[in-house]
């Protein structure tokens, strides 16, 4: 699993990769491997290539992403909304982590052009949750095919979160 994540992203931290993944693997062998991952070497070049104005939409749409979710009306006990409320919580859980998930303080976004350390980390957490988000979206519509046309899919909080999530991905 890791190998396939750093050959898609090779720029990404592998310590906020483990740090994200950590309801995911073992708990000791995690400790290890962040304990053994070489800081990035991140250069004023490559601080200079991310784009702070981008990291904050990527941001604001996982965050707008998971709120959808929370306020959507007709959730229910059914096997596609479970699905999408544990992913969605494991996406929130780790924005939460590095202080840019909903509810949480987020007056720090505008300053993360003067804090080169605090925007690698934002931009390599909001890449991956992004990720995470558009894994899930293809999982939910692998698992229940009807929800992969959405101009016919049954009504209800997953077509109605799907369609709201396709706008704000469409805005990246």
């Amino acid at each position: 699993m890791i190998v396939s994540v750093l050959d898609r992203d090779p720029d990404l931290d592998i310590r906020v990769f483990l740090r994200s993944h950590s309801g995911i693997l073992d708990r000791e062998a995690l400790a290890a491997l962040i304990g053994e991952a070489k800081p990035p070497q991140t250069s004023a070049e490559k601080r200079r290539r991310i784009d702070p104005g981008l990291v904050t939409r990527r941001i604001e749409v996982l965050n707008n992403a998971i709120l959808y979710w929370e306020q959507a009306p007709q959730r229910t006990d059914a096997m596609p909304d479970r699905f999408i409320t544990r992913r969605l919580g494991r996406i929130s859980r780790n924005l939460g982590r590095a202080g840019l998930g909903p509810g949480g303080s987020l007056e720090q976004i505008p300053d993360l052009a003067n804090d080169p350390e605090l925007l690698t980390e934002a931009d390599v957490v909001s890449r991956e949750s992004i990720f995470q988000l558009q894994a899930t979206i293809q999982e939910l519509k692998q698992r229940w095919p009807d929800y992969e046309d959405l101009s016919s899919a049954p009504q209800g909080s997953p077509t109605e979160w799907l369609r709201g999530v396709a706008d704000l991905l469409d805005g990246l």
